[in-house]
């Protein structure tokens, strides 16, 4: 039977993959995104920017159109791209060059479903950027979004904290105050990495995958996925703190900023190196992962 499933999820993930040439001709993504990275230096936002940048991230989750859009987010020094493929509209947002300070670059999908995809480290966290990248291209996410400066580097002598999990204000955290405005019940999912030797218990060491709600609590979202994703994949998946006491996320400034406005959708994952690498490689594994975000979300 599992043999059965594995050859459907592939014809399926086939399917969904042949859907993208045109998207794909239009403009590589995956360019784009490494040229938005590269070079930046992170400045903080201001209240202000920060509540413009949402109330645009709003209007732009609700599907407005791009050419009324695209004259406020110039406001903001992002550009604004329209891309589509077959039965497949994306507006494409990244900072303008010459304006590059660590805002993002986010990807949302017209009429996508209620998820939030995360990378915020995707410099640190090796392949968490192209892991994203395909999961969102590949799955049905309303939005994803990465880092584009490190989530810490030296300037000038000084350490600059450019860490979007952590910061509590941050375009990060006003897309996803924009987020629960548009689907309060959505989900937000954020993809970290871990290396096994540096694990401070056997549990940690022996994981795959790390689950939590980025609280001490088991949400239902969280307890569904990590189910769905052990019984899928075969992985060792490992629930914060129930099976391990590690890598719950307790100080993301995204799960403390969705409880306070009430929200149980988020989910904290983090990888093993092994596993990331599975991921980069595995289209069904992605389509397993996808999966098991959308049946949590239910």
């Amino acid at each position: 039977m599992r043999s059965l499933n594995n050859t459907i999820t592939v014809l399926i993930v086939s399917a969904i993959t042949a859907i993208l040439p045109a998207l794909a001709e239009s403009a590589d993504i995956g360019a784009m995104l490494r040229e938005a990275s590269r070079e930046g230096v992170f400045r903080e936002s201001n209240d202000r920017e920060l509540r413009r940048a949402e109330e645009l991230f709003v209007r732009t989750l609700k599907g407005e159109p791009a050419t009324i859009l695209r004259e406020g987010w110039r406001g903001l020094n992002f550009e604004l791209h329209e891309l589509s493929g077959e039965n497949e509209n994306f507006i494409l947002l990244r900072e303008r060059e010459g304006h590059r300070t660590g805002r993002g670059f986010f990807l949302v999908r017209r009429g996508g479903n209620p998820i939030l995809l995360q990378m915020p480290h995707s410099f640190k966290d090796e392949q968490t950027r192209r892991i994203g990248l395909d999961m969102a291209l590949e799955g049905r996410c309303l939005v994803a979004v990465w880092n584009t400066v490190p989530r810490w580097y030296d300037e000038r002598g000084y350490r600059v904290d450019a860490d979007l999990a952590h910061l509590p204000d941050s375009y990060f955290t006003a897309l996803t105050r924009a987020f629960l405005r548009v689907t309060a019940a959505g989900t937000v999912a954020q993809l970290h990495g871990f290396e096994a030797g540096k694990r401070k218990s056997s549990p940690g060491a022996k994981a795959d995958v790390i689950i939590s709600s980025g609280t001490k609590s088991v949400t239902s979202r969280v307890r569904k996925a990590a189910a769905c994703l052990a019984k899928d994949s075969g992985a060792k998946v490992l629930v914060y703190p129930t099976d391990v006491r590690e890598l719950g996320g307790t100080t993301n400034s995204i799960a403390m900023l969705m409880g306070e406005l009430g929200s149980s959708g988020f989910i904290h994952l983090e990888l093993s190196g092994k596993f990331r690498s599975e991921l980069k490689n595995s289209a069904s594994l992605r389509s397993s992962m996808n999966r098991c975000l959308e049946e949590a979300s239910r």
